[in-house]
């Protein structure tokens, strides 16, 4: 679901607290990068409690901008397919 927004999924799912994951690859064996971000109804507590679940496919970043969300993804996920 790339490319789709936190508001998108917030309207189509009609829940408050959503968040937006986009993982890559490397995250099957446990050394992937994950982004993330969420609806400003998750609380801080929440926010850590997700971000420990993502690690554990490797590591994960929070992002306030959801916008950086699609620029981490074209970096890592497709950036190493065109160096190759």
């Amino acid at each position: 679901m790339a490319g789709v927004s936190i508001q998108s999924l917030r309207e189509a799912l009609g829940v408050p607290k959503v968040v937006r994951a986009m993982p890559n690859l490397p995250s099957q064996i446990g050394m992937g990068m994950t982004v993330f971000s969420c609806t400003t109804d998750l609380d801080r507590k929440e926010l850590f409690i997700i971000q420990n679940l993502l690690n554990t496919t490797g590591k994960a970043m929070y992002v306030e901008d959801e916008k950086l969300i699609d620029s981490a993804t074209a970096i890592s996920g497709s950036g190493p397919a065109y160096v190759y």
